[in-house]
């Protein structure tokens, strides 16, 4: 399913998989998607795929159901608390989600619904299948240098995966997406049912690729389906970005996932259970970076690459490793403000 969408690029890219039988897009203006199909035809054009049932334009493809509502009360009506128990009302569960629909930084009332209301979220959850997951576009991505998002623009995403987390979700990933044609890299979050999804989602590259081989429609044209992804861009999202880990650490209190413990045992006239005692207390000093993560939070699997290369690698290996992020990110480096682009890439050419 597809909230908002209303250009139909979302529905684009979901129907080229032939795995999905039916994909129900809901999108309040009616008007937006047909100024879409006249003005924005590249966005909704599915006349190069070799399918039966499709079609030139993406909603006329026969597993596209269009339904033009006001997608918070068509969720809430059919699986929220307070949902309406009439047959026309009743709906299957999605295996997915996908919400397209406004910004969380947008400052209106319906953003705020989509973002913080426990309730609607609620409903999200329960439409889904038992190892469903749903996908939300948060905006574009933070620099290492931005502010803790709990005080800035950012307010709402800030607090999104403990909402999120409050209606039932079991695991919760942020990742960035530099391909999106936007100015900067945009952030995407995925919530899953079920521990089952999450075991997906860290799944090898090769497998990824196996599965876009076996699943993704083929094109007329001869041309690949698919531009920017594959098994190894997956992997990429499989742990957040560093900027993400950043910002997150600079929350007021610190998480606890930002903080590590350390043991002060100065005092040696201390007896064996009394040192114990203070052993198992501990002293927390806060660092800029996450060095212990717990399996409750976003960052649970991301690694402290820094620490762990400068104290594990020589000069060489070092470079090696510095070189092979900056190449692999490149296009999207060249314009983070937080890095020294010029010196790295001159670095990294000799």
């Amino acid at each position: 399913g597809i909230i908002g969408g209303g250009e139909g690029a979302t529905l684009r890219e979901v129907l080229k998989h032939t795995t999905v039988e039916k994909v129900i897009m809901i999108e309040i203006d009616e008007e937006m998607v047909y100024f879409s199909k006249e003005h924005l035809p590249d966005w909704c054009d599915c006349s190069d795929f070799d399918f039966d049932g499709s079609a030139d334009w993406c909603g006329d493809d026969e597993r596209a159901d269009l339904r033009y509502e006001d997608g918070a009360a068509w969720f809430n009506n059919r699986f929220s608390d307070q949902r309406i128990d009439e047959e026309e009302y009743k709906e299957d569960p999605f295996d997915v989600l996908i919400m397209d629909a406004l910004d969380p930084q947008d400052d209106i009332p319906f953003a705020d619904l989509l973002y913080t209301d426990l309730s609607f979220l609620k409903a999200l959850y329960g439409s889904l299948s038992h190892d469903g997951i749903i996908v939300m576009q948060l905006g574009g991505a933070p620099y290492i240098s931005s502010p803790p998002e709990n005080v800035a623009l950012n307010a709402k995403r800030g607090i999104l995966t403990q909402i999120l987390s409050r209606a039932g979700f079991k695991s919760i990933h942020i990742f960035e997406e530099s391909h999106c044609g936007f100015h900067a890299p945009w952030s995407f979050l995925v919530a899953m049912k079920s521990e089952v999804s999450r075991k997906r989602w860290y799944r090898l590259g090769a497998e990824v690729d196996i599965d876009i081989h076996r699943r993704i429609l083929r094109n007329h044209s001869g041309k690949p389906a698919l531009k920017h992804f594959d098994g190894a861009m997956m992997t990429s999202y499989q742990l957040p970005s560093k900027a993400f880990e950043s910002v997150y650490c600079k929350a007021t209190p610190t998480p606890e996932s930002c903080v590590e413990v350390t043991m002060d045992s100065n005092n040696s006239n201390k007896n064996n259970e009394e040192e114990e005692e203070e052993t198992m207390k501990g002293r927390k000093e806060i660092r800029s970076q996450s060095v212990r993560r717990t399996r409750q939070n976003t960052f649970d699997m991301y690694l402290d690459r820094h620490t762990y290369e400068k104290n594990n690698s020589g000069e060489g290996e070092s470079k090696n490793i510095l070189c092979d992020y900056f190449y692999y990110n490149e296009s999207r480096l060249k314009y983070n403000i937080a890095i020294d682009y010029e010196n790295i890439r001159k670095l990294c050419e000799n």
